[in-house]
């Protein structure tokens, strides 16, 4: 599991330390530097995995350092390190691989290698897809690695299993959730290896004549529970709320802690006070759960650079301190325009 992150010069940071907990929220207005958190635990998983930091779209070092930092920017995530000097895209990495691409050290034991990310901007309902083989971070191979555990009759942690499920098996419990998210729905899919191409039906009918909700958080829950059937899996996931009613999006919170108590490590951006709730509600009902969750605001100063500040619950679900103003905060704040 990881514990800390580092951020010295990276983009809106100036100089911040992170705390990770079995279970991280990321919230804050937009733009506000959530989402460079998980951009840099991706870069470092990206040189571990493809041999180089840089993620397509996201330009180079140079445009990634912060002005405000003329020191060298640094990402720290629990020893391992990213560094480049102020104003220079070339960067350097405390790894002992070989730069004649013979061999990586393997002494350092965090799990770059079981990340999994699901990005905001998911494929969504399609009336089919292309099977790619590699890194999908968009959702695309979600009805081919359901489809690969379900053959290899993958069984889940009890723990997983929604009331409604009819065994323990992957698709069983994916249908199970889908469920909850949108009550009677029959969820099928089927994966044409010869051709390449996977597709889905709820219902009958093909993803792209039911709503979006069902087909974007498909990936979210399968990426979920396949995590925790590997070791020192960690889970990047920004926006599960997109597309979900208020019930959906706190019984996604259920899952997601759910998959924490076993064994998953889930960092989240999200903008949802539903989500947030179903966490906290999910606390008050599982003792010790607040010991494994941790909060963080993000907000930009004057300069334009991020400073965090941490929340935490007490084993009753509730809040410890006086949250920071606009945290979740708007619904009180409409409601007092309305009453008064």
């Amino acid at each position: 599991m990881f514990n800390n992150i580092h951020l010295k010069g990276f983009k809106s940071f100036v100089d911040e330390t992170i705390k990770l907990k079995p279970l991280t929220l990321l919230t804050g207005l937009n733009s506000s530097g959530k989402s460079s958190v998980i951009q840099a635990i991706r870069m470092i998983r990206n040189f571990r995995v493809n041999r180089t930091a840089n993620i397509i779209g996201y330009g180079g070092f140079d445009e990634l350092h912060n002005i405000f930092c003329r020191s060298e920017l640094l990402i720290d995530l629990d020893g391992y390190q990213i560094t480049s000097e102020y104003g220079s895209d070339d960067y350097k990495t405390n790894d002992d691989y070989d730069v004649d691409g013979d061999s990586f050290s393997t002494h350092w034991p965090c799990p770059l290698d079981s990340i999994t990310y699901i990005g905001a901007d998911r494929l969504g309902a399609k009336t089919n897809m292309p099977l790619q083989y590699g890194e999908s971070t968009r959702g695309e191979n979600v009805l081919f690695t359901l489809d690969w555990f379900s053959n290899n009759n993958l069984v889940l942690d009890e723990r997983l299993k929604p009331e409604n499920a009819e065994g323990l098996t992957l698709d069983y419990v994916v249908n199970g959730w889908l469920k909850y998210i949108s009550p009677n729905v029959k969820f099928e899919y089927k994966v044409d290896r010869k051709a390449d191409i996977s597709y889905s039906r709820f219902n009958g009918f093909r993803a792209t004549n039911v709503g979006f909700g069902l087909s974007y958080t498909l990936p979210i829950i399968v990426a979920l529970l396949v995590s925790t059937t590997q070791k020192n899996s960690v889970v990047l996931i920004e926006n599960p709320e997109a597309h979900l009613h208020p019930k959906g999006q706190t019984e996604m919170a259920k899952l997601i802690a759910k998959c924490v108590e076993c064994g998953s490590q889930v960092i989240v951006e999200t903008h949802s006070d539903h989500l947030f709730d179903g966490v906290r509600i999910y606390t008050k009902h599982n003792p010790g759960f607040n010991e494994k969750v941790v909060t963080h605001w993000f907000e930009l100063d004057e300069n334009n650079n991020t400073k965090v500040e941490s929340i935490k619950f007490t084993p009753e679900g509730r809040i410890t301190d006086e949250c920071p103003k606009g945290f979740f905060d708007q619904f009180e704040i409409n409601a007092e325009e309305l009453l008064f």
